[in-house]
Parts: C-alpha cells; sequence; structure tokens
C-alpha cells in the first residue's frame, strides 16, 4: 500500500511540472483588433474610422504613450485618394505595476479613433495598421502588426435649411 500512495504521489507532482512548463506567455487570440463593417461618413466633415483592440486576461498591451524602452500601441492609417487623414486620438491608459514599474498599458476593451475627410462621395477602403506588443506578468512578446482595412460610405453633406417667417416692418 505505501509504494502505491508513493507512486500516486509521483504522478501527482510529474503532471504539475508538466503544467508548470507549458504555463508561459502563449498569445494566440489573447489580442485582436477590428474596425467596423461599414463607417457612414460625410463629404466635407472630420468622420472617425474606430479600431477597437480587445484583451483577453491576463494579457496587456502597451499604452500610447508609453515608457521609452516599451513600444506604444499605435494606429496608422495609409493615405486614400479623395480622403485626408486627420488626426488618431488614442485613450488614457491605465498604469500598473509591471515588471517592477509603473508602466501604461491598455487591457480589456479599447477604442482608439481616427479621423478622415472625405472630398467628395463614394465608396473608400482605407488601409489601417495597428501595431501593439502584448505582455502578461511574466513576459512580453514581440511586438505585432495586424493590417485592417476601414469600408467608407460618403455622401453629400445634407444642408440644415431653417424655415424662416416673413417679418412685417412696422412704420415708426
Amino acid at each position: 500500500m505505501r509504494s502505491i500512495f508513493n507512486l500516486s504521489g509521483l504522478v501527482l507532482i510529474s503532471s504539475l511540472s508538466a503544467y508548470a512548463v507549458a504555463a508561459p506567455l502563449s498569445i494566440g487570440d489573447s489580442v485582436t483588433a477590428t474596425v467596423p463593417a461599414i463607417t457612414k461618413a460625410t463629404v466635407g466633415h472630420p468622420n472617425a474610422i474606430v479600431i477597437t483592440i480587445k484583451t483577453v486576461p491576463p494579457v496587456h498591451i502597451q499604452g500610447n504613450p508609453t515608457l521609452a524602452y516599451n513600444i506604444a500601441t499605435t494606429v496608422k492609417l495609409q493615405t486614400v485618394k479623395g480622403l485626408k487623414i486627420g488626426k488618431i486620438v488614442y485613450p488614457k491608459p491605465k498604469v500598473e505595476e509591471v515588471f517592477g514599474t509603473k508602466t501604461p498599458i491598455y487591457e480589456g476593451t479599447i477604442k482608439i479613433t481616427a479621423y478622415e475627410t472625405a472630398f467628395k462621395p463614394g465608396k473608400y477602403t482605407v488601409p489601417i495598421q495597428v501595431t501593439y506588443q502584448a505582455c502578461n506578468a511574466q513576459n512580453c512578446m514581440p511586438p505585432e502588426t495586424v493590417d485592417l482595412k476601414a469600408k467608407l460610405e460618403v455622401s453629400k453633406a445634407k444642408l440644415n435649411r431653417v424655415k424662416t417667417s416673413k417679418v412685417k416692418k412696422h412704420a415708426a
């Protein structure tokens, strides 16, 4: 009976150490980046393209801005004829202690807004590159770049006409 107990303890220890070896960071599908299927836009006005990045715990990505030695999460829109690329607005990162240093990070659902202005109506495809560095509490992976395509449907600006009534002049 004693030898069976020792044997089962050996099996338990052996399976625990096998689990511990498999635990290092594996990003896989822990970070995803998407854009809406179609974004409606209007000629002559700044229009927003929202890029959504999601992380699955315990993974986080570096914030923007971040520390000098980290790789910030960035969004780049390629120039497209008929569109003027504008400002890209990043959410404020939260500051967490990572590897003993207070570090700006994003985790969960992150929405980054890129603005563009269209010069004429039509359908446009805007190539977008999202670069991020994913980490957990022990490791950081090399930076990764994801290519996305935002589809825009741009319509003419609608004029808001104000109805006016005739005003009678009164003699003084």
